[in-house]
């Protein structure tokens, strides 16, 4: 049954003041996370996560993902989109994120910090602005990062012990951390819940990353001597010596 205080919140997400928006993206193919929840999907620090391998900035031209150490277990993350041809400067949408271990998998637990208004013509990357959790299933994270957004809401809406609002293609999930956790495992293994992957190269690292070597530090490194120089082959010109006098010859 659907509590009052979830009543007043589906009431506040659904309606006509537009404080939830699914965005038009730089690339449509992908959409953002559309199953929301308005609680996390962690209970405790046993069942985050921190990778340093996630620090950094991911993305093209268009758009770039980048992750700064928030505290020893979460992330913040700054989306960064550009609308191809315009003028105007980027817009840019900020999240707490947290890696959660969630049976076998690994997803990503966003909680907006600062959206953006919508410009004319252009929106930036960001599924909501209502303060609810979305949700990313991470793939990999190495040379190249690979989350996907769980934007398949059909996957969830016949739960029948789950309480949830649903409209159009958001829904929101109503229910407490440890069925959250539950439910999202059980469709994992039964299902994609995803329409589409972000798969982005790794740009720059925060921290740690050495300075490109130049010409004079490549014998440098430790344990390394410079070489020897090569010398140049001496070339003796070659002048014939007679046991005779010049006048032998003529």
């Amino acid at each position: 049954m659907v509590r009052k205080q979830h009543v007043v919140i589906a009431v506040l997400f659904f309606g006509t003041v537009g404080v939830l928006s699914v965005a038009a993206y730089a690339s449509p193919v992908v959409p953002w996370p559309t199953v929301l929840s308005i609680q996390p999907l962690f209970s405790g620090e046993a069942d985050v996560v921190f990778d340093p391998k996630l620090l950094g900035t991911w993305g093209g031209s268009l758009e770039t993902f980048t992750f700064e150490q928030a505290d020893k277990n979460s992330y913040h993350f700054t989306v960064t989109s550009r609308e191809q041809g315009s003028d105007q400067p980027p817009a840019k949408s900020r999240y707490r994120a947290y890696l959660v271990k969630v049976g076998e998998y690994l997803f990503m637990d966003l909680f907006p910090i600062d959206l953006p208004p919508a410009r004319h013509g252009h929106q930036t990357r960001g599924g909501h602005s209502w303060r609810v959790h979305s949700f990313m299933l991470v793939e990999s994270i190495g040379e190249r990062l690979s989350i996907s957004p769980v934007n398949r809401p059909e996957l969830f809406s016949n739960a029948a012990d789950v309480e949830k609002v649903e409209q159009d293609d958001r829904l929101l999930l109503l229910c407490s951390t440890p069925k959250l956790r539950e439910l999202l495992l059980d469709r994992a293994r039964h299902a994609r819940l995803y329409t589409g992957t972000f798969s982005y190269p790794h740009q720059t690292a925060t921290e740690g990353k050495p300075r490109p070597a130049t010409a004079g530090d490549l014998w440098r490194r430790p344990g390394d001597r410079p070489a020897a120089p090569q010398r140049r082959p001496r070339v003796r010109s070659f002048r014939p010596r007679f046991p005779f006098s010049k006048e032998h010859l003529t």
